[in-house]
């Protein structure tokens, strides 16, 4: 892209004053700012120090300075830089902050994890989900005693709160979300700082403008008073990290925060034919909170291809089939990208790809069925079934259902039943739970695997105590039972327990040693999940699983998330350059399942079965 287009002129000369740049996939976002910057500083002689440019990864930010870098020569660079590491160093300046005492990712789920199991067994989805809560209400200020977490009880989780907190604070550390928090307050309480700050930075770029959160935001309002010269890039159809409290909103109210702001609509997609850009821009049409765009594609292309088959082996085998035969006619591996809604999608894709022989890379960890602690529950039901007595298997699901039965019935590590059984001599419900217990093991080991399964989930209750789990943990119920339904799947075929363990082991193989074997071989398929893919693009991607429950997510009631959902859709799209393909199962789990609304909204698709 050597001579920018009317649109990109247009926002690459503009000087000062607020302006949105609307700029859809593959429509040169990058050049635009990088030329910006180059603009501001060879016209108008801004000096480079002057210049902010912020985004959200550490990779844009280098990209960025590299491009510009390579076409301006100038003795100090403007500063390319991410959110946090741009308010942090205001923070070092201020503070005198160190960045040892950056808590990590990982030092933050540690620590959570010790405080939660001090008060109660502490699981990933638990885990996970108070992080993300105690970030959210960081980054939204929310007053405590309005808000209502979803991860756990109130009580229970602002004790986590409050304790995480009490020992950030006692080892001098802070977190992401402190950089953002402390930053705003630094800037709100001392108008001295704040002056410095503005004038060292009179001009600011802002990409992914989309993405940004409402304290992010409230920081950039900051920095940019008095002058205004604030330039964001963004495009509100790919906005889809709410859950990371992106506020697509923010982009919407932008001209009433600054009635001044010109706006520009980058229109020509550089990447894509004008069959998968309108087929997306159909799609995206259906929401209702959006700008409208007029985007236009480059030639004309092939349609965009819907399949239906009856189950994800089907649609694994078929894709499989497809790419080997196009890179027998001269395509290359690295062509190919298969992108999906969330990272347990692919299992069946990854065996059959490797069964064929064919190389993949994956962009995200695509956890094992089996390493759930679900799966463990069932490993341990299963090995007791065929005569362990180790103490550790029984003490996994002894009370799985519910059997009321005490940790201190068990003193040693291998557990002889008739022992067990005197321990409750006295206690006779006790005791025929134990009974009960034994026989339904004995029952499970005559079983094939898939039998055995059946009768653990109906005749032993394990489903209901999932259910009740669910309950209990505010979780929504399909979370687990889709686990519980796959593992229960795959078992299907096998005639003995051994067998199925034996598939078992080498799934694990596939997924752990032969996907990261792979992973830096470029001459590879792409498998990833959309929010992983978004910003890349490929000569040809498969999207699967293309089903209501999946994209949309089931999770997505409120129309907010649907059109978030939508959105993701949009951009697992706008990935393909010449050729995409749609696809999507009859039956998952064993179950009946429908076609994603979505597709019903793209006209004129070429579907086939």
């Amino acid at each position: 892209m050597k001579k920018p287009n009317q649109e990109q002129q247009e926002a690459i000369m503009h000087y000062q004053g607020p302006m949105m740049v609307l700029a859809g996939p593959g429509s040169g976002k990058t050049f635009v700012i990088t030329k910006r910057v180059e603009h501001l500083l060879k016209v108008h002689q801004v000096p480079p120090q002057n210049v902010l440019v912020l985004t959200y990864t550490k990779a844009a930010a280098m990209e960025m300075k590299g491009r510009f870098l390579s076409n301006f020569s100038v003795s100090v660079s403007p500063v390319f830089a991410t959110f946090h590491s741009a308010f942090f160093r205001i923070l070092q300046h201020a503070y005198g902050f160190s960045p040892r005492q950056i808590v990590t990712e990982s030092k933050k789920k540690e620590c959570l994890k010790k405080i939660i199991e001090s008060r109660q067994k502490c699981n990933k989805e638990l885990l996970d989900n108070v992080m993300a809560e105690i970030a959210f209400l960081k980054e939204e200020r929310i007053n405590q005693e309005e808000y209502y977490p979803t991860s756990c009880i109130k009580e229970q989780f602002f004790l986590y709160f409050q304790e995480y907190e009490k020992q950030l604070r006692k080892h001098s550390l802070l977190d992401f979300e402190d950089i953002l928090v402390f930053c705003y307050e630094l800037f709100k309480e001392r108008k001295d700082i704040l002056e410095n700050w503005q004038k060292r930075y009179p001009y600011l770029l802002v990409d992914e403008f989309q993405d940004i959160n409402a304290l992010q935001y409230d920081i950039v309002r900051f920095l940019a008073q008095p002058e205004q010269n604030l330039f964001v890039v963004g495009d509100d159809d790919q906005s889809i990290y709410r859950f990371r409290g992106a506020k697509p909103e923010v982009m919407f109210r932008f001209d009433e925060d600054y009635p001044r702001t010109k706006r520009v609509l980058l229109k020509q997609n550089y990447r894509s034919t004008c069959t998968i850009v309108e087929s997306a821009l159909c799609l995206v049409s259906h929401n209702q909170q959006r700008f409208v765009k007029d985007i236009q594609g480059l030639d004309q292309g092939d349609p965009v291809q819907v399949k239906e088959f009856l189950s994800s082996k089907a649609e694994a085998e078929y894709i499989s089939r497809q790419i080997q035969q196009e890179v027998e006619k001269g395509a290359k591996y690295e062509e190919f990208a298969v992108l999906y809604r969330i990272n347990t999608n692919p299992r069946i894709l990854v065996q059959t790809l490797w069964q064929a022989n064919i190389p993949f890379r994956m962009k995200d960890y695509c956890p094992s069925m089996f390493t759930h602690w679900i799966a463990k529950d069932i490993f341990a039901y299963v090995s007791l079934a065929l005569g362990s007595q180790r103490r550790e298997d029984i003490l996994a699901v002894m009370n799985r259902p519910c059997r009321y039965l005490s940790r201190d019935s068990l003193p040693s590590s291998h557990v002889s039943w008739d022992i067990w059984l005197n321990f409750y001599e006295y206690r006779r419900d006790l005791y025929q739970n134990i009974q009960q217990f034994r026989k339904d093991l004995k029952f499970m080991q005559k079983c094939t695997p898939y039998a055995g399964l059946i009768y653990l989930r109906k005749g032993i209750g394990y489903e209901e105590f999932l259910e009740e789990y669910t309950r209990s943990q505010r979780l929504k119920e399909n979370e687990l039972m889709d686990i519980l339904e796959e593992i229960t799947e795959s078992a299907k075929g096998f005639s003995t327990y051994e067998d199925w363990m034996d598939y078992v082991e080498k799934q694990e193989k596939i997924l752990w040693e032969e996907a990261k074997a792979n992973q830096k071989n470029p001459q590879s398929i792409f498998l990833s999940t959309i929010h992983s893919a978004k910003g890349l693009e490929f000569k040809q991607v498969y999207l699967i699983s293309a089903n209501e429950g999946v994209i949309p997510y089931a999770k997505a009631v409120l129309e907010p998330e649907i059109e978030e959902e939508r959105r993701l859709f949009y951009v697992a799209m706008t990935r393909a350059k010449t050729q995409l393909t749609i696809t999507w199962v009859k039956e998952r789990y064993g179950k009946q399942s429908a076609r994603s609304r979505f597709v019903s909204e793209i006209s004129a698709l070429n579907q086939t079965t």
